[in-house]
Order: structure tokens, then sequence, then C-alpha cells
């Protein structure tokens, strides 16, 4: 499942997909919000891309694609939107504020 571009006016189901789990256990991996993370191997591509923001067809989806984010604002000019794994540029997402969310982890 992917919650994409496609997926915006539907109600969002609450579930716990194993079709959509990583190799560490995160759920919802695909979708939504993009996430800024720590990139060790190519730190300048710090957003894994996978949202909203493209429909379920974009190659943007594949986990291993990442962009970069300078972290300062929201705004198109804040993202370099290249990918990392082709280095193609990706057309601009056309939003005022780009939302960018983050995982919290702790060990226990």
């Amino acid at each position: 499942m992917i919650y994409s571009k496609d997926c915006i006016n539907q109600e969002e189901m609450k579930f716990w997909n194993t079709n959509n789990v990583s190799w560490i256990g995160t759920y919802d991996i695909r979708g939504s919000i993009p996430e800024a993370m720590d990139n060790d191997i190519h730190p300048f591509f710090n957003v894994a891309s996978s949202s909203f923001y493209f429909d379920k067809s974009s190659f943007w989806h594949n986990l291993s694609h990442r962009f970069h984010w300078d972290g300062k604002e929201h705004s198109e000019q804040n993202f370099r939107f290249i990918s990392s794994v082709t280095g193609e540029q990706l057309k601009l997402i056309e939003k005022d504020k780009i939302k960018v969310g983050f995982r919290c982890y702790y060990e226990i």
C-alpha cells in the first residue's frame, strides 16, 4: 500500500499491514509525508521521497530514492529534487509549504 497523491481525498485506514514493513520493522514506509533522515552513505540525500505528493505510478515510491532538503524552510527553493539513484531531476512539488516529517526511534 502507498499513501500517494491519488489517495488524498480518501479516508485513511489504520492497521498493521505486514506488506508494508521495512527490514528494520518500520511500518507504513511508503507514501504520506516525505521523511527527513540521516544518510550515512550519501549525506546530501536526506529525505525519503515516497509521499502523497506523487501519484501511485511515480518512480519516487521506490524505497531507495532520496532527495535533498536544506532543513531551513519548507519552500521549493529549500529542496533539490534529484534522485539519489538515477540522478534524474524531478518536476518540483507545486506547494507553498512542503511538509517534511521524521520518525523518532528509541532503544528499549
